[in-house]
């Protein structure tokens, strides 16, 4: 059975007509692209062209932000002596790297079989975590907990921005999960950030 996952297709009309005509003559008209449900499972979907690019789009744009925070968080374990921290950064950068193999996922399983693999900025991480490295350096514990928060202010805005866009349900649901896990992560870095600042 044809479900509608967007506006820019009837699937029916008022006269009881068959859809199949008009389904033929909206794929010309507006190249519509045809996908399994996320992960090739779940109803066949429709989507046009224009809404599967904006939500490519989407999803690459978290996975570079995923991929900065995966970056940061694995230079940053490498700059603090304390055990319990270095095993948090270890922690957090397995969990964007993870996060961002299921975005990819969900991006080639839209069509696109090559997904954003990188961070935002080639060569170098977004300008959110640009000064982690000198943090590093000095073995600053405060100004690298700094560092990491204002990474996850970031990606928190990020996932923010990317629930306020008209997404599929499979994949507002995996982008929601995410976002939760990655407000938790904010919060607790940030509350490591200020009981450094009091110490």
């Amino acid at each position: 059975m044809w479900q509608r996952v967007s506006p820019c297709l009837p699937l029916s009309n008022d006269e009881g007509l068959s859809p199949f005509p008009m389904l033929l003559n909206a794929m010309v008209e507006l190249e519509l692209f045809y996908t399994r449900g996320t992960r090739g499972k779940g109803p066949p979907r429709i989507v046009c062209m224009s809404q599967n690019k904006e939500i490519i789009s989407t999803l690459n744009g978290l996975i570079e932000t995923l991929k900065d925070g995966q970056e940061g968080y694995k230079q940053s374990a490498s700059g603090v002596d304390d055990p319990q921290l270095k095993t948090l950064f270890d922690t957090l950068s397995l969990q964007r790297s993870k996060f961002a193999g299921e975005l990819q996922n969900e991006v080639v399983n839209m069509g696109d079989p090559d997904p954003e693999d990188a961070s935002s900025v080639t060569g170098s991480m977004h300008r959110a975590w640009i000064n982690v490295k000198s943090a590093i350096t000095n073995r600053d514990r405060h100004a690298i907990l700094a560092e990491a928060e204002r990474g996850e202010d970031a990606a928190v805005s990020a996932y923010t921005d990317a629930m306020g866009k008209s997404l599929p349900a499979p994949i507002k649901e995996v982008v929601s999960r995410q976002a939760a896990e990655v407000k938790v992560a904010h919060d607790k870095i940030r509350a490591l950030r200020d009981s450094t600042a009091q110490n």
